[in-house]
């Protein structure tokens, strides 16, 4: 069985640009594959109130988004397992 990824990315209508990785200093154009959404609002609000908000991150590859995600937790250190495969 063959399989292939889509590496789409992503437009921002705002700025009329491509938008790059949010992984400090990088440069790389970022994909729709790669991206990560955090929660703006409280726990106890629900996503679909009008008052919530979500801010939306993407990323070149996987492993910068996983130093992102891991960066204030592990101080940027990568998950089990992710060190010798990424």
């Amino acid at each position: 069985m063959n399989s292939s990824k889509v590496m789409k990315k992503v437009w921002s209508f705002s700025s009329e640009n491509w938008v790059n990785c949010a992984w400090f200093e990088c440069r790389r154009p970022g994909f729709e594959m790669h991206k990560t959404v955090l929660h703006d609002h409280a726990r106890t609000l629900r996503c679909d109130n009008p008052l919530s908000g979500h801010v939306n991150f993407v990323f070149c590859s996987e492993r910068h988004k996983q130093l992102y995600l891991n960066s204030h937790k592990n101080m940027g250190k990568m998950p089990p397992g992710y060190k010798l495969t990424m």
